[in-house]
């Protein structure tokens, strides 16, 4: 025991990374700046729909894993199928561009080049997310699986994909447990497995 407190003083901490895998390491957790403006968007939802829950992201979270900068950046609000026109709804009396699960074509011509731009979408159930400031917000596993699948909402992320994998692992500790079950139930599996086999990441 004294010799593993040792190991962990001098070499880094102890982090589960799957169900029974723990490594030594000196890695950062993820979590990322609040923006003032999701945290208005979240006390405006709180404040007239209590019971709703939603996960909330910034694309800017990306920048820091990204070659090219993100100029203009989308406000993304998650909640379940049942309150999501609710959502919807409720933030288009306060805010000029929200939409609502847009196809490719309105985010190219209307959400791609607008800043503070909100988009609303179905939140995937069971997914990672954790409580940032009495926020919730996407666990970097989780935005690591949307990537690949949500092309048309993170279109420049999934061009730097490969940048923004190796600097996640490189920089942060990922649970490869987390990683693998969210991207199951997006149907992902195959694509995140490919991604980290192409980058020699082991999962």
């Amino acid at each position: 025991m004294k010799w593993d407190s040792h190991i962990k003083q001098y070499i880094g901490k102890k982090t589960k990374i799957g169900r029974g895998e723990y490594v030594l390491d000196n890695k950062q957790k993820f979590h990322p700046t609040v923006p003032h403006e999701l945290l208005e968007l979240s006390q405006e939802l709180k404040n007239s729909m209590p019971l709703v829950q939603p996960c909330f992201i910034d694309t800017r979270w990306f920048n820091e894993f990204m070659v090219h900068q993100i100029f203009h950046h989308t406000l993304v609000v998650e909640t379940d199928k049942d309150t999501l026109e609710a959502v919807f709804n409720k933030l288009k009396e306060r805010h000029e561009h929200v939409f609502l699960n847009p196809d490719g074509q309105v985010y190219e011509y209307y959400i791609a080049g607008t800043d503070n731009a909100i988009v609303v979408k179905s939140l995937i159930s069971e997914a990672p997310i954790i409580n940032e400031n009495d926020l919730c917000i996407p666990s970097l596993e989780k935005l690591l699986v949307d990537i690949l699948g949500d092309s048309k909402l993170y279109i420049s992320q999934d061009a730097e994909s490969e940048v923004i994998y190796e600097t996640s692992f490189h920089k942060y500790t990922i649970n490869r447990s987390t990683l693998k079950r969210y991207a199951r139930r997006r149907n992902r599996l195959n694509l995140v497995e490919s991604k980290l086999k192409q980058l020699n990441l082991e999962i």
